[in-house]
């Protein structure tokens, strides 16, 4: 996905790149982020809807908010252990996409922010979102079921959070989840509900973290992209 060139394909084997834009039926040239569907079908976040490239028949599909989501600048899409797709909205409304129909959440399901740019999701099913300016969002679908309504947890710097801004988002294999910030890193203990920080004084020297630049591997350990190279 690029800044305003479309996507470019590499296909299995082949050493050119093909590159789709809205010439080939995108919406827009600007592609935020690119996941597949249980369905292998690609879903693709611009600046004007998402868009789903089918890959039988090559064809481009748009989603707009006519069609439901919660706006049209489409920053993260990430797909849940279930198939559904979450859909964060720069200037809208998360969105939840089950395969059949878009469902949109705002205030009064708990959502006070608009800006949800990081999704993630932790060993026991919980879906975690960070707000720019709205610190972290806690989703249980279990509570969601007890009660029948829609079960959204808020923490801010309140609760303990160095940044209300988060700027990526990660499980380990205790189920913490970790929250990269500009001041360093947040861990959150779902067992004591409580956070640490990890700064300069605790050896976190990469201070501030990137945009979704986190990864844990195949051993357990985290690794963390900074403006002072990867921790």
């Amino acid at each position: 996905g690029t800044a305003n060139m479309g996507v470019s394909m590499l296909g299995s084997g082949q050493y050119d790149f093909k590159t789709f834009t809205t010439d080939d039926g995108l919406p827009d040239n600007t592609v935020n982020t690119i996941v597949n569907d249980d369905n292998d079908a690609l879903w693709f976040g611009t600046k004007k809807g998402a868009s789903k490239y089918d890959n039988q028949t090559h064809a481009f599909t748009t989603y707009t908010s006519e069609d439901g989501l919660g706006g049209n600048y489409i920053y993260r899409i990430f797909k849940d252990s279930k198939g559904n797709l979450w859909f964060g909205v720069l200037g809208g409304n998360l969105t939840l996409y089950d395969g059949n129909s878009f469902k949109t959440f705002d205030e009064s399901d708990g959502i006070k922010h608009k800006l949800m740019l990081y999704i993630t999701e932790d060993k026991t099913g919980n879906i975690w979102l960070g707000a720019y300016g709205g610190g972290l969002y806690k989703y249980d679908p279990s509570a969601t079921l007890r009660t029948g309504g829609t079960n959204f947890t808020n923490y801010s710097k309140e609760d303990g959070l160095s940044s209300e801004s988060p700027s990526s988002l990660l499980h380990d294999d205790e189920n913490n989840i970790w929250i990269g910030t500009s001041k360093g890193i947040d861990k959150f203990d779902q067992q004591t509900n409580t956070f640490t920080h990890y700064g300069k004084k605790e050896g976190f020297l990469g201070i501030e973290t990137n945009a979704n630049a986190v990864y844990r591997d195949k051993e357990g350990s985290l690794w963390f992209g900074t403006i002072m190279g990867a921790v």
